[in-house]
């Protein structure tokens, strides 16, 4: 955090690959505020951190250093609360590159119609965010 202050309209892009979870909940507000003063306006911030709604792998918990769970829904929240604007959030699914690949997309996208479909009959139809169960995402947001 300590490069960033100081860091007044300095950049055009500032990504954060990995990086969210491992800061404190209590400091992700400033970490953010810093990151968007630090744009020049109408520039992107992009950040990508595990999914605390992914439902077979706990990414979050196999690195002692992870201090922030975040959701599809929460980080877009937080992202919106610190005056970031066109915030959106994407999973991070498999990319086909070649045959064994393109079987895993296709199994994974059998895979979240099932989810879907689980989460429907249980708690009746959400929002897409929260229908996004890839282990990791990432998120876009300008400088307003």
């Amino acid at each position: 955090m300590s490069s960033l202050r100081g860091s007044l309209h300095e950049f055009d892009f500032i990504a954060a690959i990995d990086a969210l979870e491992h800061i404190p909940k209590s400091e992700v507000p400033e970490f953010l505020d810093l990151v968007r003063a630090a744009l020049r306006p109408g520039e992107r911030f992009l950040c990508q951190v595990p999914n605390l709604a992914a439902s077979y792998i706990p990414l979050l918990y196999t690195d002692f250093s992870h201090e922030t769970p975040f959701t599809p829904s929460s980080l877009k929240q937080i992202l919106e609360l610190t005056d970031f604007t066109n915030v959106q959030v994407f999973p991070i699914g498999p990319v086909v590159h070649g045959a064994k690949s393109a079987v895993r997309y296709v199994i994974w996208e059998a895979v979240s119609v099932v989810l879907r479909f689980v989460q429907t009959v249980e708690g009746g139809l959400r929002v897409p965010l929260d229908s996004i169960f890839t282990a990791a995402i990432f998120a876009t947001a300008a400088k307003g």
